[in-house]
């Protein structure tokens, strides 16, 4: 197939070794993929966790349990607002990080806590915002952390 110089066009590959279909991964996804493995060890960092309910599909997390939000943790980039969840499926995100992007949410609940979590690769943004409004209605406190890690190659990543 021949494209032209200008412009860019988007494939999806699959490797084939010995046989075996292996469909690839962008770094970030595989990496949310890991996340399985070392859960306990991230949720045991979570300063103060709550088991919330909601967030596997929809856009937002309408309560979450106790009046955690009333409407929150919508996602956002400067190409657009109120990025779908995907529950656990890696979909493309064209309209929301980029040309070719991906991204993934997943809302994980056995690791003795909730935690959710969302990838992107092949992202062309120029800005992420998480927004909502806090359920606590001026009463509430909140608690965060950030950390960093590589993956078995080296490439850094920011939790």
């Amino acid at each position: 197939e021949q494209v032209e110089a200008v412009g860019m066009v988007c494939r999806d590959l699959a490797l084939v070794n010995n046989g075996e279909i292996l469909p690839p991964l962008p770094p970030a996804i595989a990496y949310v993929e890991q996340v399985e493995a070392v859960g306990g060890a991230i949720g045991d960092l979570l300063p103060s966790p709550f088991p919330f309910s909601d967030g596997f599909v929809g856009d937002n997390i309408r309560d979450g349990g106790n009046d955690m939000y009333d409407g929150g943790n919508i996602l956002n980039t400067n190409l657009r607002s109120r990025i779908p969840y995907t529950n656990n499926v890696v979909m493309p995100g064209d309209s929301f990080f980029g040309a070719c992007s991906r991204y993934i949410t997943i809302k994980y609940e056995n690791f003795g806590t909730n935690m959710f979590l969302m990838a992107a690769n092949g992202i062309a943004i120029e800005q992420f915002r998480v927004t909502g409004n806090l359920g606590a209605d001026g009463s509430g406190s909140v608690n965060g952390f950030a950390t960093s890690t590589t993956d078995g190659d080296g490439n850094p990543y920011r939790i």
